[in-house]
């Protein structure tokens, strides 16, 4: 009876393991998918070697081996903890499934924005979030039952899984702490374009410092002959010119042939803004003659979000003076997008 009663565990055991590596893999191929996805990018674009997609890789990796080495470690403690396994892994892809199907969706939503984001993207944000939250919550849980945490493990899982994200959050701000040089000598004559990436507009219709700086970039570029054509890009929040049209009206004092300004006025982020490029300029420029300009702050995550669309594009900085705080700010600011792009590409 006993025999007989092990053996199944034994069974069931296996089973629910390779279910669970199942669910793992299933959940990954589906990230990657997504994620090319949320950028319109064909699977057949996909970079495993891209530093986003190795962190979603590592992850995993991570969830399947603390797995395994549980199971063949102590089968009794891996047969208790096996339900709370599959329940968060099956809650972080119900949550991923819901972010995709949600961003897709075209539910009427107030018009609401949080930090200068719709509330529809701060949502979908929350949702992928929450999913790889509770993906690294369980992998860290199973990391404690392999040392042998037994005094409050939720506390200790809880602490824990913060611990992990404040270190992927310190990586991605020493990472945007890279200073691009303002020198453009190295910079090549007659480049095609300089794109100019939108940027807040105050009320009135009026450019905010840093799309002010961006412009007047570009026009120094374009009359030291760095640059053929400036390409304003940016939409409208509600009851507001576009970015792209606010920068054309303040472009037009500047001695700039207005028939050499290209408008571009439906993106509304960043990632719209590189799609834009790779899409629209890229396939029918050399990306290696696309100049791409913004602040210093925002340039390492345009970097990375150039190696996510295969485009190798110039980056000039547009630098204005800002006190420490502001600075801090925007630095954190960019640090989160940046995590974000990373692991969702969003």
């Amino acid at each position: 009876m006993l025999k007989s009663k092990k053996k199944y565990t034994q069974n069931t055991n296996r089973n629910s393991i390779a279910l669970i590596a199942l669910l793992a893999f299933v959940s990954l191929s589906l990230l990657i998918i997504i994620k090319y996805n949320n950028q319109n990018l064909s699977i057949t674009e996909v970079d495993l070697f891209y530093l986003g997609n190795l962190m979603n890789i590592f992850t995993y990796l991570s969830f399947l081996v603390g797995l395994a080495l549980l199971y063949y470690k102590d089968s009794k403690i891996y047969n208790s903890v096996k339900r709370v396994i599959l329940f968060f892994l099956w809650l972080s892809l119900i949550l991923l499934i819901f972010a995709s199907v949600f961003g897709q969706s075209q539910i009427p939503l107030p018009d609401v924005y949080i930090l200068k984001q719709s509330i529809k993207r701060v949502l979908i944000a929350v949702f992928y979030v929450l999913s790889q939250f509770s993906l690294i919550v369980i992998t860290v849980y199973i990391w404690l039952e392999l040392i042998k945490h037994k005094t409050a493990v939720i506390i200790r899982t809880t602490i824990n899984s913060m611990i992990v994200i404040l270190m992927l959050f310190g990586f991605s701000f020493i990472y945007v702490q890279k200073n691009y040089s303002e020198d453009v000598k190295n910079l090549k004559d007659n480049n095609e374009v300089g794109v100019v990436l939108g940027a807040a507009v105050w009320s009135n219709n009026k450019p905010s410092s840093s799309l002010k700086i961006r412009v007047d970039k570009a026009v120094q570029l374009y009359n030291s002959k760095k640059i053929r054509k400036i390409q304003l890009t940016g939409g409208n929040a509600p009851g507001e010119l576009s970015e792209a049209e606010v920068a054309f009206n303040y472009l037009k004092q500047f001695n700039v042939n207005l028939n050499d300004v290209l408008i571009e006025n439906k993106t509304a982020s960043t990632a719209e803004q590189l799609s834009f490029i790779k899409n629209e300029l890229s396939n029918s420029l050399s990306s290696k003659n696309i100049v791409v300009i913004s602040n210093n702050y925002h340039l390492s995550r345009i970097h990375q979000m150039g190696k996510f669309y295969d485009i190798e594009i110039n980056l000039v900085p547009a630098e204005m003076s800002m006190s420490w705080q502001n600075s801090l700010y925007y630095k954190v600011r960019e640090a989160i997008a940046l995590l974000l792009f990373w692991f969702f590409a969003i």
